[in-house]
């Protein structure tokens, strides 16, 4: 990989990392530690972190489609390397997770957040006994548990009104 893939792949993970970490801080002040367990939900200042929470598995894999869409498309090859040159692919992928990040987020709706959760969940399994990688369950949890916190809260959303 040249000097100018390398650098621009490292700026954009370094600014993931810093957007992750402002919201991760905005979802303490808002709320504490309590809205990455298992909120409550009976207040509506409450439901607005949790949502955020639930879409944030489908904004790293929007983030990682789409750069590895754009660095084909910008360099000649994808994140790992290898010289590739069809980036339509990747990009036209990223309109899922963008969809359910709409939809969730924005939308509040049921019916996406439910989706997004069994999506979720099953490609984690899948992806788990593909690669025969049991031993990085224990990373997937806490976004199956963001996922179906979003669940309740898009839900809890409908209720107040």
């Amino acid at each position: 990989m040249t000097f100018a893939a390398v650098s621009v792949i490292a700026l954009a993970f370094l600014a993931a990392v810093v957007l992750g970490l402002f919201e991760v801080a905005q979802i303490l002040a808002e709320g504490g530690p309590k809205l990455f367990v298992w909120p409550r939900l009976n207040h509506g200042y409450e439901v607005a972190p949790v949502t955020r929470l639930a879409v944030s598995p489908w904004a790293l894999m929007l983030f990682g489609l789409g750069a590895n869409g754009a660095c084909i498309l910008l360099f000649g090859h994808d994140l790992m390397g290898q010289p590739n040159n069809r980036y339509l692919p990747w990009l036209a992928s990223a309109l899922v997770p963008l969809l359910l990040i709409h939809l969730v987020d924005y939308q509040r709706s049921v019916f996406a957040a439910a989706v997004a959760f069994v999506l979720l969940a099953g490609g984690s399994l899948y992806a788990l006994q593909l690669y025969d990688a049991w031993a990085w369950a224990p990373l997937a949890l806490p976004f199956l548990l963001w996922s179906l916190n979003g669940v309740r809260a898009v839900h809890a959303d409908r209720q107040f009104g």
